[in-house]
């Protein structure tokens, strides 16, 4: 009886922890819309491009700091699997639960810019991968290309002075220390949470018996992208669409050039063969799938598309545990 009781508890403790990261996520989803609003209007620039930098490059951090790891404890296929995960996570999870919430209508812009910026940046990672090695110099140029695009992204959006959303209230917090305030404490809550989720999921999965790579594209993806799910779903529920959209984009561009970047730049990557000819090219489907469907419905994110991706991510990830 006494064994029992032991082995329930190698499984409740950490659900329970991971139920604790969700609810600390959250909060720093909540804390950095709140002061990302506040940036954007008191800086006239659009949302979008918020979503699109600073709140892409800091919930793309869990992902920047576990494939870092990954690659110093030479473990190339959890810090690629990682990124690759995370971005399907990102476009058929999160884009889906957050247009369950509410429709996501995705500005004119991103369908001729920010997305085929990231099927081009997508079909970069494919070509860098190819022959089973992401090298240094690789790692570099990539950087040097991510840099490129927040520059061109910066540029546009002052040059065309986007128009701040009018769907609700623009809310500017009293002073700028306050904007900072909110955005250091919620990257502090959406990292701390999404490390107490990701170290509990990493048990869950070791309990149940899933294999390294396994491990790497769906829990620790999942994990990592923890941040943008709760950013992305309180910015959908509060209105602010080119926040949940653009977040999901930045993340994705900050993954595929940034993260990869960072990791390879350190150490090449030597890479599994399934991993570069196949989720690679799951990736790039996943990317490709997002801009048909805008460009069929006409930039919006319905909720009928929602509860696609939603069944399409966990079809995908059904397939990777029984396959």
């Amino acid at each position: 009886m006494l064994t029992k009781a032991i082995h329930l508890m190698e499984f409740l403790f950490p659900i329970f922890m991971i139920i604790l990261g969700f609810v600390i996520l959250l909060a720093g989803g909540d804390f950095l819309v709140k002061s990302a609003v506040s940036i954007a209007a008191r800086l006239h620039i659009s949302p979008a491009i918020i979503g699109l930098t600073i709140i892409a490059a800091g919930t793309s951090a869990p992902e920047l700091v576990t494939s870092l790891i990954a690659a110093i404890k030479e473990a190339p296929d959890i810090a690629m699997g990682n990124i690759v995960g995370s971005n399907i996570f990102n476009i058929l999870a999160i884009l889906g639960f957050a247009s369950l919430i509410k429709a996501n209508r995705v500005d004119i812009d991103f369908m001729r810019v920010e997305i085929p910026m990231l099927i081009i940046c997508t079909i970069l990672l494919i070509g860098f991968s190819w022959d089973l090695v992401y090298e240094r110099v690789e790692g570099v140029l990539s950087l040097v290309v991510l840099a490129v695009l927040f520059y061109i992204s910066i540029y546009r959006s002052k040059k065309i002075k986007a128009e701040l959303e009018t769907s609700e209230e623009i809310n500017i917090l009293k002073h700028p220390v306050y904007d900072a305030f909110f955005l250091l404490l919620g990257l502090a809550a959406l990292i701390g949470g999404a490390h107490l989720a990701l170290e509990n999921g990493i048990v869950l999965g070791r309990l149940f018996g899933l294999s390294e790579r396994i491990i790497g594209i769906t829990i620790i993806s999942v994990g990592t992208g923890l941040p943008e799910l709760a950013t992305s779903i309180v910015a959908a529920y509060k209105g602010h669409n080119d926040i949940a959209v653009g977040n999901v984009i930045g993340s994705n561009l900050v993954n595929t050039m940034g993260v990869a970047g960072v990791a390879a730049s350190f150490k090449s990557l030597e890479l599994s063969e399934q991993l570069a000819h196949f989720d690679n090219f799951i990736l790039l489907g996943v990317t490709l799938f997002l801009f048909f469907i805008l460009f069929l419905s006409k930039q919006v994110i319905t909720k009928a598309v929602g509860l696609l991706f939603v069944t399409a991510y966990t079809a995908y990830v059904t397939f990777l545990i029984y396959t």
